[in-house]
Order: C-alpha cells, then sequence, then structure tokens
C-alpha cells in the first residue's frame, strides 16, 4: 500500500512538475491584454422596483428560424417594422401584418441552402463571414434607401425594392486600419453632401468573436463618417473600446456612441464651441448596445447585460482574462461566468446625460438581451440579440398624466 501511495505520489509531482515547466496557461508570458477602467458601479437611478418589462408582450415571432433582430426602422411610409437577422437577411413586417417577408441582404453569397438555420437548430458562427450579420438599419430621409450596417460586409444601401445590397465601405484601409466590424449607423441628411456616421467595434476581432473582445479590453474601434457625395471616409474618434451603436441628437449638434467595455456612452460634438471633441456622456448599469432618438428629444439606451460583480472584478485582472483568452472556452458557458443568465434592462437618457428612467426584467422572462429601443404611438418596440421575436410594452413616460 505504501509503495502504491509513493507511486501514486511520483506520479501527481510529475504531472505537476510537467505543467509548470510547459505552462500551458502562459502564466509566465507577459499580459497581453490592455486594463480597462469602470466607474464606480452604483449609478444613481438605476433600478426599477416594479420590473416593468416582465409585463412586455411577446409578439412578431420570426418564421423560418429567424434569430436575432437586432436593430429595427421604419421607412418613410411608416410601414415595417425593418429588421436585421443572424442569418444575414433583412426582414419587413407584410403590409397586411401577417408574416415577416424577406427583403434585402448584404452578402453576394447568401442562399437558403448555406445561410437559412435548419427547425431546431442553432446559428452557426462559422458561417456570419459568409452570410452576413446585418446590424444597425437607417432609412434615407430623402432617398428612402436603406443604410445597412454589416458586421461583415461593411456599410451597404439597398433601393426601395430591396434585394443585393451595395456595399459602400468594407474591409477598407483608413489611417492604416482595416474597417473589418462595422456595427451601427445614423445619418445627417441635412447637411450639404448627406453624411452617414457609423461606428468600428473593432479592427482586430470579427462579430463572432466579441466575447474575446470584452476579454481583450482593448480600445481598436472607432467612430467614422463616409461622405455620400465623395466617398470619403474620415476617422472623427479613435480608441473606443468596442464601439457600439449610435444616434444623432434632436437637434443635430452632436453624436452619441456607446463604448461597450467601458459601460459608458460618449457624446462627439459636431457644432458649437465644442465641435470635434467627444466627452462621455453617460455611465451606465450594463453594458451598452444602441442608443436610439425618441419622440421627446432623448435616448433610450439598451443594454444586453448588467455590470455585474464578476465583470467588474475581471476589468480589474487583465492577467485572469489574458488567461481566460488562451482557454478558448465554450462562449455560452463564458457569457454565462461574465453575465450570469439572460435578462433585459434599457435606460432613457436625457440631452444632458442624466439617466431619467430606467426599465428592467431582471429574470429574463420576456426581454432578453435588449439590443434595441424604439418608441411609437406610446409602445416600446424592443429587440433582441438572441430570441426570435421582438417584444411589446406600453409605455407612459415619468410625469405624464394618464387622466
Amino acid at each position: 500500500m505504501a509503495a502504491l501511495r509513493a507511486a501514486l505520489l511520483g506520479v501527481l509531482v510529475a504531472a505537476i512538475a510537467s505543467f509548470v515547466y510547459n505552462d500551458p496557461l502562459a502564466l509566465r508570458q507577459p499580459v497581453d491584454v490592455s486594463p480597462v477602467l469602470l466607474p464606480p458601479l452604483a449609478v444613481p437611478g438605476a433600478s426599477d422596483p416594479s420590473n416593468r418589462l416582465a409585463s412586455a408582450e411577446i409578439k412578431y415571432k420570426y418564421e423560418h428560424q429567424g434569430i436575432g433582430p437586432e436593430s429595427l426602422a421604419m421607412d418613410a411610409n411608416g410601414s415595417g417594422p425593418y429588421s436585421g437577422l443572424v442569418d444575414g437577411r433583412v426582414v419587413r413586417r407584410s403590409a397586411d401584418n401577417s408574416q415577416w417577408e424577406p427583403f434585402a441582404h448584404t452578402s453576394p453569397n447568401r442562399t437558403p441552402q448555406l445561410c437559412d438555420i435548419p427547425p431546431k437548430s442553432q446559428p452557426d458562427p462559422s458561417k456570419e463571414p459568409l452570410c452576413g450579420r446585418p446590424l444597425g438599419l437607417r432609412f434615407h430621409p430623402v432617398t428612402g434607401e436603406l443604410y445597412i450596417a454589416d458586421a461583415y460586409y461593411g456599410l451597404n444601401r439597398v433601393g426601395l425594392n430591396g434585394g443585393q445590397a451595395e456595399q459602400l465601405v468594407g474591409g477598407k484601409l483608413v489611417d492604416g486600419e482595416k474597417l473589418s466590424f462595422i456595427n451601427d449607423l445614423d445619418m445627417d441628411a441635412e447637411d450639404e453632401n448627406g453624411t452617414v456616421y457609423f461606428t468600428v467595434s473593432s479592427t482586430k476581432y470579427e462579430m463572432r468573436n466579441f466575447l474575446s473582445m470584452i476579454l481583450d479590453g482593448g480600445a481598436d474601434g472607432g467612430l467614422y463618417k463616409y461622405d455620400i457625395a465623395t466617398r470619403e471616409v474620415t476617422r472623427l474618434v479613435p480608441g473606443v473600446a468596442f464601439a457600439n451603436g449610435l444616434a444623432l441628437s434632436q437637434d443635430r449638434s452632436f453624436l452619441v456612441y456607446c463604448e461597450t467595455i467601458r459601460a459608458r456612452c460618449n457624446r462627439y460634438w459636431l457644432k458649437g464651441s465644442k465641435a470635434g471633441s467627444h466627452e462621455v456622456f453617460v455611465d451606465l448599469p450594463g453594458v451598452p448596445d444602441n442608443p436610439r432618438l425618441n419622440p421627446r428629444g432623448r435616448f433610450w439606451i439598451a443594454m444586453p447585460a448588467y455590470r455585474t460583480s464578476a465583470y467588474d472584478f475581471l476589468a480589474r485582472a487583465p492577467r485572469l482574462r489574458s488567461i481566460l483568452l488562451r482557454l478558448h472556452l465554450h462562449p455560452l458557458l463564458l457569457y454565462a461566468g461574465i453575465f450570469g443568465l439572460p435578462n433585459g434592462m434599457i435606460a432613457e437618457v436625457d440631452a444632458a446625460g442624466q439617466i431619467t428612467d430606467i426599465l428592467e426584467d431582471r429574470a429574463g422572462k420576456r426581454v432578453k438581451a435588449p439590443s434595441d429601443v424604439m418608441e411609437r404611438g406610446g409602445k416600446l418596440w424592443i429587440a433582441s440579440l438572441i430570441v426570435p421575436n421582438l417584444a411589446v410594452l406600453d409605455y407612459v413616460p415619468p410625469g405624464t398624466s394618464t387622466a
């Protein structure tokens, strides 16, 4: 028995020695991820005791395995909504409101055989570069054309009849960096030539590796503009950590663009004495996706996940994030470890950057990983990165009389 114990101890010692010598987790290597500085977690007013999003109505389920309506848009006639799905399609609600119908696509490679998701199957991330992943959508208010930000095929536009979109910006080098992951856009059609503002989330990672982007913590994203008349692209703000959604203010004097890794949205001034400068607009209790202007001149900001204690801890632990990057954990396991189970939170923020309302679904009963909020006719239409439907909620702004 003693001999067996000695043998087992020898095997254990040898295994430990081999582990230390080979260093499979690269513990002796320099940390190759960026530090992330976050503001204090407590954000005044960041709570919804009534958990109002949990009472949203689930509507407009997407047929044919349509998953992940990331952004929403309505055309000049008020028809829609239009949305981009994980299988590469841009779809719209039919005129009789009975079903979703295909409208456009960005990838020239897209075919139903290649890209459609079989029943009872999950999306295959490896197909995204082939099939496209349309994200931000905006209609040009004058021409009626739909502009599409695709994570793999860049900035696109398509005419009134839909179909194959025309690529405007895709993989282009600007200031020596490849614009590989374009995320969202907004436009100012009232300026002289017409300008499209857009975000690039990363020049290093693709969308399907967004959790690696978060672990990396790098600030390789940015805010850009595209001149419709000259087709020139200009970088406005470099060094953004996971640049995500953006929205033009009601008076067209500034842009709000969200910085997911740093759990905040920033302001870029277009007019006035501060034109060309940028500043923090609002710190948030969650990691933000798209901001969208509402009828009151404020912004709805969708947050797919809360700023958890695990997220804040990892922000302060670059060596641990570096190890997690090398382990290549399953995305669902990694997401759950950082953010917990999917839930939902959205915030309304005024033009001064003050949070005026917070709505939550803390258990994710009806709203999971919200990515976009559109307010129309007293209702909030809420899109999501991961579900096959929209959530719709009757909404009365705080302080509004219902009598």
